[in-house]
C-alpha cells in the first residue's frame, strides 16, 4: 500500500477533495458482463438533525450473448462516509471486513442495510430480500493522517437484478451527507440556519475512496443506456427556502405522489463516463417563530411609521423653529 499511498500524495494536488457525495458500482469479477440502468438516486432532507435516509434503486442490464452462469456474481456499492446499522441484533459479514482490511485499510464500523426488490408492475409491491446487504466503514491511515469514512456494501446476486420487471432498492440512513453554512448571527436570527446537501456519481477522489476504486478499476460497472437520476427531496415544503441549485440545469418541482414535498433531480449523462456528476442544493427550513416574524415585521414597521409618523414631524418642526430662533438675528 506505500506505492498507493504515494500515489495519492501526488494526485491530491489536482484532485481536490469535494463536499459531494457520491457511489460507485464494482462487480466480483473483472471486466463485468452488465452496465447499471435504469438508476435512481434519492435522498430526503427533512428539517431537524439526524441521519438523511437515501434509497439507491437500480437495475443490471446484461451485454448480449451471456449465460446466466457468466452474470452471477455479488455487486459491490462504495459509498462516502457513514451508513447506520440497520439490525444491530444480526451478526456482522466477517468476510467482507476481512477482505476490506486486506485491502490495507482500518474498519470503524460494520453492520447491515436494508435491501428489497420492487415490482414495476401495477401492485409495486417491495419484497424484502433476505437478511439484507452487509456493510463496513472503513478508514485509512498513514503519512496522509486519518481519512474521513466510506462504506462498502456487498449486494447478494439474485436473478433479480437482471430482471427488468423489477427493481433493486438499497435503503440506508447516512450520515455526514448536510453540511451548515456559516453565517453571521443576525441572518441565523432571521433566516435560520441554512445548509448544504450534495449527492453524486462516479465522484472516488476523496480518501480512501481512490485507493478502494484504484484497486477494482477494471471491476467498475458502467452506466447503461437507460434513465439515470440524482434526486434530493425536501418535505415541509410551505417553510422550504431554496438559495442555489447546481448545475443550473437541474429540475425543480412539486412531488406528484407526495405532499408538501419539493424535488431538485438531475439527469445523469452517459457520455461522460467515469467523470464525477453532481447535484448540490443549499438550502433551509423556516421555523414557525420565523415565518410569523416574517409576516409580522413588515405589519409592525408600517404600524409604527403610522404612528410615529406625526409625532416625529411635530418634533422636527419644533426643533427647527427653536435652532431658527435662537442662530437667526431678530428683525428690528
Amino acid at each position: 500500500m506505500r506505492w498507493l499511498a504515494c500515489l495519492v500524495t501526488i494526485a491530491l494536488p489536482v484532485l481536490a477533495p469535494t463536499a459531494a457525495r457520491a457511489q460507485l458500482f464494482v462487480a466480483a469479477r473483472p471486466d463485468p458482463p452488465f452496465t447499471v440502468g435504469p438508476l435512481i438516486i434519492r435522498a430526503t432532507v427533512r428539517e431537524g438533525p439526524g441521519p438523511v435516509p437515501v434509497v439507491v434503486a437500480f437495475s443490471l442490464q446484461a451485454t448480449p450473448d451471456r449465460k446466466p452462469a457468466d452474470l452471477a456474481q455479488d455487486l459491490f456499492l462504495l459509498w462516502p462516509g457513514e451508513v447506520v446499522n440497520a439490525a444491530p441484533e444480526r451478526k456482522p459479514d466477517a468476510a467482507l471486513a476481512r477482505y476490506v482490511t486486506d485491502q490495507g485499510f482500518d474498519v470503524i464500523g460494520e453492520g447491515w442495510v436494508g435491501l428489497a426488490a420492487r415490482n414495476l408492475g401495477d401492485d409495486g409491491r417491495l419484497e424484502p430480500l433476505g437478511p439484507g446487504a452487509p456493510f463496513v466503514t472503513f478508514v485509512q491511515t498513514g503519512a496522509l493522517g486519518l481519512s474521513s469514512p466510506a462504506t462498502f456494501i456487498r449486494i447478494p446476486w439474485t436473478p433479480r437484478l437482471v430482471d427488468r420487471s423489477w427493481l433493486i432498492e438499497i435503503a440506508m440512513g447516512t450520515t455526514g451527507l448536510v453540511k451548515p453554512q456559516r453565517v453571521g448571527w443576525v441572518e441565523r436570527l432571521v433566516r435560520g440556519i441554512h445548509y448544504r446537501v450534495a449527492v453524486g456519481f462516479h465522484e472516488v477522489r476523496d480518501r480512501p475512496m481512490f485507493p478502494m476504486y484504484f484497486a477494482h478499476r477494471d471491476r467498475v460497472v458502467r452506466l447503461a443506456d437507460a434513465p439515470a437520476e440524482l434526486v434530493v427531496q425536501f418535505p415541509q415544503s410551505d417553510r422550504l427556502k431554496i438559495d442555489e441549485v447546481y448545475p443550473p440545469t437541474s429540475i425543480r418541482r412539486l412531488s406528484e405522489t407526495l405532499e408538501s414535498t419539493a424535488v431538485v433531480s438531475l439527469f445523469l449523462d452517459r457520455s461522460d463516463g467515469l467523470t464525477p456528476q453532481q447535484l448540490a442544493v443549499q438550502f433551509g427550513y423556516f421555523s414557525r417563530t420565523q415565518t410569523a416574524m416574517l409576516v409580522a415585521a413588515p405589519i409592525l414597521f408600517f404600524a409604527l411609521g403610522q404612528a410615529m409618523g406625526p409625532l416625529l414631524g411635530r418634533g422636527l418642526a419644533r426643533g427647527i423653529e427653536a435652532a431658527a430662533a435662537r442662530w437667526l438675528p431678530e428683525s428690528p
